[in-house]
């Protein structure tokens, strides 16, 4: 069966020094075989050359969800049914690792733009960062203002969702300075403010006396 075959995969390739790293980096309740991402992705490819679907794959493991989400965003079917299947999967992300990693391979998914606005009313932490992950990897490329007014719309107090915006401002920062910057001195909230600043600061694409003019702009 699929299942058994799937297990007995991260079972024999666990590692388990290396799942002890990843449990310092990514806080969560699942049981993490230690595998490396790229062992995973190609796992994905050749499932979906195979025809599994996200469905099929069990999802009780850090692992086993990523390689779900993987072979989502691989999966030849509608925008549509992708994000059926998403909704579904986002019940299970306890961490900052799942939203971001397997947002950054949903491409192809512009049109579903609603959906995504949509998790950023939604209450768990993990799936308002999806939202903003989205918007920043797909939106705030074509459309710096729209994607950073969705994103800074959220009020929420919830650590991730908040090291999500600042991450936000600072690629939006690389983007457009100058309207950043104007939307950066609205921010009264310390640590959102002084967190998206360092961000900005530690990009090799942000100018020496842009990171003197951010330096003076810290609450």
């Amino acid at each position: 069966m699929l299942q058994d075959e799937i297990k007995t995969f991260f079972h024999e390739r666990e590692d388990k020094e290396n799942a002890e790293f990843q449990k310092r980096i990514v806080v969560t309740n699942y049981y993490v075989y230690g595998l490396k991402t790229a062992v995973i992705e190609n796992y994905a490819k050749e499932l979906v050359k195979r025809g599994v679907r996200m469905e099929e794959i069990p999802l009780e493991s850090f692992e086993e969800i990523l390689l779900a989400g993987m072979v989502l965003a691989r999966s030849k079917i509608s925008a549509g049914e992708k994000i059926k299947s998403f909704d579904k999967l986002i019940d299970y992300f306890d961490n900052w690792a799942h939203c971001d990693m397997i947002v950054s391979r949903l491409k192809g998914l512009e049109s579903e733009k609603v959906y995504f606005e949509g998790l950023l009313k939604r209450k768990d932490e993990f799936q308002i960062r999806v939202g903003i992950i989205y918007l920043m990897s797909f939106i705030l490329r074509k459309d710096v203002r729209d994607a950073l007014g969705l994103i800074l719309s959220v009020k929420n107090e919830a650590y991730y969702v908040r090291m999500a915006q600042a991450w936000s401002l600072a690629e939006a920062g690389i983007r457009d300075y100058s309207y950043t910057l104007s939307k950066l001195k609205t921010i009264e909230d310390k640590f959102l403010r002084n967190k998206a600043i360092s961000k900005m600061r530690d990009s090799y694409r942000i100018t020496i006396e842009q990171k003197e003019e951010l330096k003076g702009l810290r609450l």
